[in-house]
């Protein structure tokens, strides 16, 4: 400005996510315009953070290799120039996990308490942009579950149940363990130690693990084979979470098959 003019404050500039509070000269105080100056000033743009939203995006561990694929997100919303919150402040909770899509869940074969927050990958605190651009990556893995099987020791009565260690599983819920299964061992492997039921072979790795209990003895087996139920169809038998009708029944000897306990799912 020319000498001996009075000074003319400008427009007041904009940054999005904060508030224009004011000029201030370079020793931090406030700079009153309409007077002359009596030596060259600088002027500084002073600002106050206001609120700014970020996106949260969560990732879970692939089941049988170890990336990782996209989950959900959500936005929050924080002070711009702040950190984003740590880890355990950004976790999902049973609440938020049910509130994703249930295709996408149903798609992982998980539920909330399959996971937990990934350790290798921690979460980064990163300054909250006022344009609203910033993004946290949050990684959850999969828990790793345990099969095991066991055998009958000290006889029937008065006798306990003891693991068989060779033919123990460790996976990640829903990993393929087929290729792990135990073949050809003599034994038929019940899902309880009543010996009710029988199972002969695992896909993935269930939930929580399970206990698998071996018995030798003659006779035969039943293997009931189900298939889901079509749409309009009535259902005879309720498992996870959807209807199923039986398809046919087989009868085998011991021990030479176990009984198949097995759900087919209908073809659209």
């Amino acid at each position: 400005m020319a000498a001996g003019q009075n000074t003319q404050k400008p427009n007041d500039p904009t940054r999005t996510g904060y508030t224009f509070d004011g000029w201030k000269t370079e020793s931090g105080e406030s700079f009153s315009f309409g007077e002359q100056l009596s030596a060259d000033a600088t002027l500084i743009a002073s600002w106050r953070a206001g609120q700014a939203d970020y996106t949260v995006i969560y990732w879970v561990e692939n089941a049988n290799d170890e990336n990782y694929s996209f989950l959900t997100s959500s936005v929050r919303t924080g002070i711009s120039g702040n950190q984003t919150p740590g880890q355990q402040q950004l976790a999902l909770t049973q609440l938020s996990w049910n509130q994703i899509d249930r295709n996408v869940r149903e798609a992982i074969g998980l539920e909330f308490g399959d996971i937990h927050l990934s350790s290798d990958n921690p979460v980064v605190p990163t300054e909250i942009n006022g344009d609203g651009s910033t993004i946290v990556n949050v990684y959850y893995d999969r828990d790793v579950d345990t099969i095991k099987f066991c055998k009958r020791q000290g006889g029937w009565f008065g006798g306990s149940w003891v693991e068989i260690p060779d033919y123990r599983i460790q996976a990640k819920v829903g990993e393929f363990i087929g290729d792990q299964w135990p073949k050809n061992t003599g034994y038929l492997w019940g899902v309880s130690s009543s010996l009710d039921e029988y199972q002969a072979y695992a896909e993935v790795m269930p939930s929580g693990g399970h206990s698998f209990y071996g018995t030798t003895a003659s006779g035969s087996e039943t293997a009931t084979y189900y298939v889901e139920a079509l749409p309009g169809q009535e259902g005879t038998k309720w498992h996870d979470g959807k209807w199923y009708v039986m398809s046919c029944i087989t009868k085998t000897p011991r021990p030479a098959v176990a009984t198949r306990l097995a759900t087919l799912t209908a073809m659209p």
